[in-house]
């Protein structure tokens, strides 16, 4: 007799809503590697700046119209760094959030899918039980008829 778990469709459910949660989270994840990286890209460009100031600076002539235009362009790069730090930090909680809504859809199947692997294998005890049973009162009945 095959076995029918009676909460099937709720842990087809389950399953679907566990899915949602971990695409959801995986693309919050994502749009906070992309800011992560757009900072770090920053920090690299600002790094590549202040090198050509420095170089601008040790020169035969100094170029201060040219080091003056690398100077705003590094104060510029340091506000939007600031204003992507600050979405950064939102997107952390954001993606925080999302991964503890997957972590507690995940718990939900996972003790869903435990209840039906349980009842599976109480189940298939009670089928082997039953057979035991039966053979049992086949070796009884033949004995009598024997004897």
């Amino acid at each position: 007799m095959k076995f029918k778990f009676a909460f099937e469709t709720l842990l087809k459910h389950l399953k679907r809503v566990e899915e949602e949660k971990q695409r959801d989270y995986h693309q919050a994840k994502l749009e906070l590697d992309k800011i992560l990286d757009r900072i770090n890209q920053m920090y690299q460009s600002l790094d590549q700046t202040r090198e050509e100031i420095q170089q601008l600076q040790s020169g035969k002539e100094t170029k201060i119209e040219q080091i003056r235009q690398r100077e705003e362009y590094i104060d510029g790069l340091k506000i939007k760094i600031e204003a992507d730090r600050k979405i950064a930090r939102e997107l952390m909680v954001v993606s925080e959030e999302k991964r503890q809504v997957l972590l507690e859809a995940m718990k939900k199947f996972k003790s869903l899918e435990r209840l039906k692997e349980h009842k599976c294998k109480k189940h298939y005890q009670a089928i082997k039980k039953k057979e035991l049973k039966i053979m049992d009162e086949m070796v009884v009945t033949r004995y009598k008829r024997e004897n």
